[in-house]
């Protein structure tokens, strides 16, 4: 027999997920240990690299911020859009993915620093 579900409360916009490393490397642990993909204890954001939203609510935000022109700062804007529209952000622990990163130190900065302007966009 199917496992009832509840369902879920009609303000409930999106859910966030772990994040795990595909693969060992310096950077993936770095990563890994700050839960930089994963949604903060808040969840006051989702990460896009684990996550779903309802498409109506997408929708009733308007999406992305287009202003953020390349990776970094996309999701938190996204979120705040979608809090400000009054609706809520939820985590599940049991959804995990797995995600391939960059070891170089060079993407790393770069990483970080597109993660600093786009939400620096955002923000303001």
């Amino acid at each position: 027999m199917a496992e009832r579900t509840k369902a879920a409360p009609d303000d409930l916009a999106g859910i966030g997920g772990r994040v795990r490393p595909a693969a060992p490397g310096l950077v993936a642990d770095y990563m890994t240990v700050h839960r930089i993909l994963e949604p903060p204890p808040s969840c006051s954001y989702l990460v896009t690299s684990n996550c779903i939203y309802r498409r109506h609510v997408l929708l009733d935000v308007g999406g992305f911020n287009e202003n953020v022109r390349t990776p970094g700062g996309e999701d938190p804007g996204l979120s705040f859009a979608v809090r400000r529209a009054g609706y809520s952000l939820g985590f599940c622990p049991e959804a995990v993915v797995r995600h391939h990163y960059r070891e170089s130190i060079v993407d790393f900065i770069k990483t970080f620093y597109r993660y600093g302007r786009g939400c620096r966009l955002v923000m303001d």
